[in-house]
């Protein structure tokens, strides 16, 4: 089969969620015969299957004004005539001309629900600037949410960075924003997403709450949940190790990936200044806000810095429990699937998929909305022992495996071929 992968405005190098997925399936995908495109930013890794770079000086990754570039949408109207793939899988269309359903109509193409950028523009989280979580598009919510201003500094590189510098500035000493101009370049937007979507041949959310936002925004299409594949689990094992894992005899709680407000900072900050520093060690693995960072120093967790993925299995086995604490709907929670699948409990929010694979068996669910839920998690760490943390190791059962991935993808493929 000859299967083009799209992740308009990433590399498929980049240590992200997204670009992870992609390269673990096509890695897989080719070693199972298939013949492998990607379609991507230009990296400078060499990879076993094709790679067709595509770069725009025109449109930014994860702008939020206008998505037009006309001279791009047409190189690559020719690289698909020239190609004629069996199938096109969308992951990612960040740097695209918004008008790109018009190109790919014509094919067999599906999409991969791995976030929320074809409803919202900011960075495809869905949370305002003024830290409200949307649950939806809505047209006057969503015209409101981003200025006109905003979108022509956005648009404008050396424009950005001049204003970012001169934001960051008076952010810290006058809290003054840029002023707020009404615009409709949203509603354009969403109306172009939505040809896209409701034009594939089929939509895969990687999670059941995924689903229920694009359902909840009026797309119109059918969809199929499919949760992607994650490399622990094909290093999973039966056997593990029970806690203490530490000679000092203590608990040790690891946070990884980003400290940021969108991955629970201020949350993981309020954790770590309550608990009894004589019974817990708090941990944080990757790249840090500045804001956030010397905060979390102060309140004695033990900053590791940035890490590789091929780290991660090592960086695990001292750890007895895990945190990941998003304030926005993580659609498919690729770090709760790393812990998960080296036997290690999660204590996480109840947002987007985190509760298709945390229940009360495997971890700790909680609402980061909801003062009284945030308060029983500092309850939860009080009464939690090593005999409790057991209890969760023995419930913990591995997701799915790259190779099961596959064989599920190809079946779904399969199929829109038949027909």
């Amino acid at each position: 089969m000859k299967i083009l992968h799209v992740i308009a405005g990433l590399k498929l190098s980049y240590p992200g969620g997204v670009s992870n997925y992609v390269r673990m399936l096509a890695e897989t995908q080719h070693k199972n015969g298939d013949e492998v495109w990607i379609l991507g930013e230009k990296d400078s890794i060499k990879y076993p299957f094709n790679y067709y770079e595509y770069k725009t000086d025109k449109i930014c990754s994860f702008t939020i004004g206008k998505m037009e570039d006309k001279n791009g949408l047409k190189q690559i109207e020719k690289f698909l005539k020239q190609q004629s793939f069996d199938i096109i899988h969308l992951h990612a269309v960040f740097n695209l001309d918004w008008d790109f359903f018009k190109v790919v109509k014509s094919y067999c193409y599906i999409v991969s629900l791995h976030d929320y950028f074809y409803l919202c523009p900011r960075g495809a989280v869905m949370i305002t600037p003024k830290r409200k979580l949307c649950t939806c598009y809505s047209e006057e919510k969503c015209c409101a949410c981003i200025g006109y201003l905003e979108q022509m500094v956005e648009k404008n590189w050396l424009l950005r960075k001049t204003c970012g510098f001169f934001r960051r500035f008076l952010h810290v000493n006058l809290k003054t924003k840029l002023p707020y101009m009404y615009q409709k370049v949203t509603i354009a937007r969403f109306e172009k997403m939505k040809c896209l979507l409701e034009n594939a041949a089929l939509l895969l959310p990687v999670s059941r709450r995924t689903k229920e936002i694009y359902e909840n925004s009026s797309i119109v299409n059918k969809y199929e949940i499919l949760y992607i594949g994650n490399i622990h689990a094909d290093q999973y094992t039966e056997n593990y190790v029970l806690s203490p894992l530490n000679i000092d005899s203590k608990i040790h709680i690891a946070m990884v990936g980003e400290l940021s407000y969108m991955k629970g900072a201020e949350i993981f900050i309020k954790i770590a200044k309550t608990i009894d520093k004589n019974k817990y060690v708090m941990h944080f693995y990757g790249k840090s806000q500045k804001e956030y960072e010397k905060v979390a120093q102060a309140s004695g967790v033990i900053m590791h810095g940035k890490y590789k993925q091929s780290e991660m299995k090592e960086i695990l086995r001292k750890v007895d429990i895990g945190l990941v604490l998003p304030v926005c709907e993580d659609a498919g929670p690729q770090v709760v699937m790393e812990l998960l699948n080296n036997h290690i409990p999660v204590v996480t929010t109840r947002m987007g998929g985190i509760p298709d694979f945390v229940d009360e068996k495997n971890g700790f669910l909680f609402n980061p909305y909801n003062d009284a839920e945030i308060m029983s998690v500092i309850n939860f760490f009080d009464k939690l022992n090593f005999e409790k943390i057991n209890f969760f190791k023995k419930n913990i059962t591995r997701t799915t495996t790259t190779q099961e991935h596959y064989l599920d993808l190809s079946k779904v493929y399969q199929k829109l071929l038949k027909n």
